[in-house]
């Protein structure tokens, strides 16, 4: 089995679902802000290994299961 992890980090909270390759949600996990404009390097880094650790845990499965990953997150790509 295959399985997939999807992140979505903005200026007030960060989101992380892990779903199967039959498309069935396995874990959530959630963090503070996914934007590092609004809380800094340091912490976003953080709060988004935080979200991923969270539904990865719930998902009972390690960063090495997972095949593919995808990063929707706020203020990426513009000037600080």
């Amino acid at each position: 089995m295959r399985y997939v992890i999807g992140v979505d980090g903005g200026g007030t909270f960060t989101r992380a679902v892990v779903m199967d390759e039959e498309r069935a949600e396995r874990g959530r996990g959630a963090g503070g802000p996914g934007n590092y404009h609004s809380a800094g390097k340091g912490a976003t880094l953080a709060n988004i290994q935080s979200a991923v650790d969270e539904a990865l845990g719930a998902a009972s499965l390690t960063r090495a299961q997972i095949s593919h990953a995808c990063f929707a997150l706020g203020g990426v790509g513009r000037p600080a």
